[in-house]
């Protein structure tokens, strides 16, 4: 009998995953990562989940660990006055290492995660339901770490019918958060306040001619395209077009003003070699895909050309570069944007 480790979080997608190999008739052992406080007060709520379908959780705190290699980069992240992805580098530095990891200890021949994605040759690919699609979270991981995984089918189903299938467990299904797991009801800034030493400090906005529009209350408050909660009425319409920390400014633009189709990537993890002319381009995950040209230009380094201007392309968001449906490239956007 075949067995695996998945990692579980509470909520359907992860169960489906458990309940697939289970119809398989795979020996399947859930693992529950504590990462943060937030984790540990759902713990009881997980376990009472899989005890209800004589599953016995494995549960491993890694607390400390999360800290030094997320918390901290998404808090030094925001004093370099870039935006982070936490979600992204957790996968790529604590969820997929751990995985690996704990299946090996727990004596399974694969692990495996509730992810809308194909991983297959240790090769990501996207999945069928482009709306839940979540290979660019995963583009980051590196290839070492996919070794061992086991793809459900969840690549090739739509969140709908996941719902659907499972709603009598969970009762009724909530809407879905997109907030950061490990910050209480996604008050960001005042985590940065209490956790990284940043401080409420009054900074100028600035408009494209670098003139004093109004006045904030720091700059980590605010990220680029953002519109709401600039606290204060314009003449017009007004966006964040980007943030200086070492001047605690907001530069704010016309919304036409945020479209722009070139910048530089840092590399993170390469999964193959260069040899279209074009290629597809994401940088948020929400975001369509994008044609362009990816042109290396040393030490690890990217030139992004795109086809078309997307906006609010975001210095320290994450960029994945496909071809077709495969994760190819996956790197940082850095602060040359133009």
């Amino acid at each position: 009998m075949n067995s695996v480790l998945v990692g579980v979080s509470g909520g359907i997608d992860s169960f489906a995953a458990v309940d697939y190999f289970r119809k398989e008739k795979w020996f399947v052992i859930p693992l529950f990562l504590v990462l943060s406080d937030i984790h540990k007060k759902k713990l009881e709520k997980v376990k009472e989940l899989f005890d209800s379908q004589s599953l016995k959780l494995e549960v491993r705190d890694e607390r400390a660990l999360f800290k030094q290699k997320i918390i901290d980069y998404f808090a030094q992240s925001y004093k370099n006055g870039i935006t982070p992805n936490p979600c992204a580098l957790c996968n790529r530095r604590i969820k997929f290492p751990l995985l690996k990891k704990y299946s090996k200890e727990t004596g399974c021949d694969y692990f495996s995660t509730g992810h809308y994605a194909k991983i297959e040759n240790q090769r990501i690919f996207k999945a069928k339901d482009s709306s839940k699609d979540q290979s660019y979270f995963l583009s980051t991981v590196k290839k070492e770490s996919l070794e061992g995984f086991h793809s459900t089918t969840l690549a090739e189903l739509s969140k709908e019918s996941v719902k659907k299938t499972y709603r009598e467990i969970f009762n009724e299904v909530e809407k879905e958060s997109q907030e950061i797991c490990f910050i209480e009801d996604n008050d960001y800034p005042s985590f940065l306040e209490e956790n990284a030493g940043l401080e409420k400090r009054t900074g100028n906005f600035i408009d494209d001619e670098g003139k004093k529009i109004g006045v904030h209350s720091g700059y980590y408050r605010y990220t680029v395209g953002e519109r709401r909660n600039l606290g204060m009425g314009f003449n017009k319409r007004m966006y964040v077009k980007s943030v200086d920390s070492e001047k605690n400014e907001v530069h704010l633009t016309d919304k036409g003003n945020l479209r722009k189709s070139n910048f530089i990537m840092e590399g993170i993890e390469i999964f193959d070699t260069l040899t279209k002319k074009e290629y597809s381009v994401k940088t948020r995950y929400r975001q369509r895909d994008v044609s362009g040209r990816i042109n290396p230009t040393g030490k690890n380094l990217f030139e992004v050309n795109l086809n078309e201007g997307i906006e609010a392309i975001t210095p320290g968001q994450i960029c994945a570069v496909y071809d077709d449906d495969m994760v190819l490239i996956s790197g940082f956007i850095t602060k040359d944007i133009w």
